[in-house]
């Protein structure tokens, strides 16, 4: 029997299939492996921003005007459908290229408390409000700003303030006493995007320098759909939803009373692609009306799976893991109505292997040997059928230890318990142990051909630090254990030596390629 391992029986297939990208990475690594022989592992740089929207500030002297109320709504409107990356951030990109824009409009609603009128400049940031830059030393703006003072369209003026860099929208403003001044701002945004995510944000905090509170703020987001776990993501490595929002329809709503807003406030909501989560209501749809149909159940499984991963992690929030339920039930359903498709069976297979993978350390053994059965029945149906292949090299190179090749197929060799110390003394002498281990370690293959007909458990939810925007993102880190993945990232420690370094690179070749799974292809 052989071993999974690592090596070119097992990953040429997944290099043939890459061309001059595989040969381009496999290269990359190679030279690495002797130019660097100890280096840290760098980490991946975020994606740059996109200006947010935000509460407008009064003048530079101190207001007697309050800030009562304020009604933010973030339109999202759907873009390009698997839109380009590139796209999101070209300057000279069509705007209906990107992934989706948001059409902004902010109410405000103005009283002044003190006993004389108050005339003042307003001003409202038009790039970034701190004097960030987009990562390269750029300053976009939001685009078609518009203003309106008790229902009136007024004329704006570009300035910078103070200190500042950034560019701020400034207008005139009368504030009579004792009296309601209503004011709206309206722009379109555009969010930053990665790995199939687009984020929006708002800035509360630059309406700190009205007096008091804010009475009551709601911000709301709107989406041309329903709202939910799956279509939110709560981290995706590069982006975040600020906590404490409620879902109602088609809207994501934040409410706050008598707000002193201070950067803690400021929102920020992660979504998946518009255009992509649309592709996969339309597969939905098909399944329902025609149940029968494999192709369609596996399509849609298809579609919830590859909204799952983001770039080298797997979502690990309730929606994440709504996503997978929702996968596998779609997977099951193909493969039963169509049992003699290989490429489903290897697309099933894909889903539980990497789900087992990146579930660390809440992992179920069952996930894996069901994976691995479904791997099995697709190379007996199909032996050099293209998916199952890349899955045995990117299998090769994260289970070096665990996946064996038997004369029936490939199972996953089970761990047992580590030996434990058991220790013993006399009475008439002084005290001593003798460590002596209660039974010896064994592996015990699981055979190939069992077929697992229940669904693995759902894994319990891993809580993750929740960090800015513009962080790197965490990955999987398995450190110890028989069953965990041998080669997984971790995220931090020094390699060293080279032969430790073609492996890495091939590791994270297959992780980036199985991040960018083309839309067009079974599996």
């Amino acid at each position: 029997m052989n071993n999974l391992r690592f090596n070119f029986t097992t990953t040429w297939p997944w290099l043939r299939q890459r061309g001059a990208v595989g040969a381009l990475i496999f290269a990359l690594g190679l030279i690495i492996s002797l130019l660097f022989l100890s280096r840290p592992v760098s980490a991946d740089v975020a994606p740059p921003d996109f200006p947010p929207g935000a509460n407008p500030q009064p003048g530079s002297e101190v207001t007697q005007v309050r800030m009562l109320s304020e009604t933010v709504v973030l339109d999202v409107r759907p873009g390009a459908v698997n839109a380009d990356f590139a796209s999101c951030y070209n300057p000279s990109a069509d705007p209906k290229s990107r992934p989706a824009r948001a059409q902004v409009e902010a109410n405000f609603q103005m009283r002044n408390l003190g006993s004389s009128e108050e005339r003042m400049t307003v001003r409202f940031p038009l790039s970034f409000w701190d004097d960030r830059t987009d990562g390269y030393s750029r300053y976009p703006e939001i685009s078609e700003v518009k203003v309106e003072v008790n229902g009136q369209p007024v004329t704006t003026t570009n300035t910078s303030v103070r200190d500042s860099i950034t560019p701020w929208a400034n207008f005139d403003v009368v504030f009579p006493p004792g009296q309601d001044v209503p004011l709206k701002v309206s722009y379109t945004a555009d969010g930053a995007c990665a790995d199939g995510f687009i984020a929006f944000g708002y800035v509360l905090q630059t309406g700190a320098g009205w007096k008091d509170t804010i009475g009551q703020a709601d911000v709301i987001v709107r989406l041309p759909y329903d709202a939910n776990a799956m279509n939110i993501a709560t981290f995706t490595g590069f982006s975040r939803t600020s906590p404490g929002a409620t879902l109602n329809g088609h809207e994501l709503r934040w409410h706050y009373e008598n707000l002193e807003p201070t950067q803690e406030n400021n929102l920020e909501v992660s979504l998946v692609w518009p255009g992509n989560w649309q592709q996969l209501l339309a597969k939905q749809q098909a399944v329902q009306k025609n149940p029968t149909d494999g192709e369609a159940w596996g399509q849609l499984g298809k579609a919830y799976k590859e909204l799952m991963f983001y770039h080298h992690d797997m979502r690990t929030d309730d929606g994440g893991q709504e996503l997978y339920r929702n996968s596998v039930a779609a997977y099951d359903k193909a493969v039963t109505l169509l049992p003699r498709d290989a490429l489903w069976h290897a697309g099933f297979a894909d889903l539980l292997m990497s789900h087992y993978y990146y579930a660390y350390p809440d992992q179920d053994t069952a996930e894996m040997n069901h994976g691995i059965a479904e791997l099995n029945r697709s190379l007996a149906l199909a032996p050099h059928n293209e998916k199952a292949q890349e899955l045995i090299g990117w299998s090769g190179a994260v289970f070096t230890d665990e996946i064996l090749l038997g004369p029936k197929g490939y199972y996953f060799l089970t761990p047992t318990p580590q030996p434990t110390m058991v220790s013993t003394s006399t009475a008439t002498a002084a005290p001593t142990s003798t460590a002596t281990p209660t039974s010896q370690p064994t592996a015990t293959p699981v055979s190939p051909t069992a077929i697992v007909t229940t669904l693995p458990p759902t894994p319990r939810a891993t809580t993750r630090a929740v960090a800015a925007v513009s962080t790197v993102a965490p990955t999987a880190s398995p450190t110890s254990g028989a069953s965990a993945p041998t080669s997984a990232p971790t995220g931090g420690s020094p390699i060293c030596g080279t032969a430790l370094a073609l492996p890495l690179m091939m590791v994270l070749a297959v992780v980036w390629s199985r991040g960018r799974r083309p839309t067009g292809r079974k599996g």
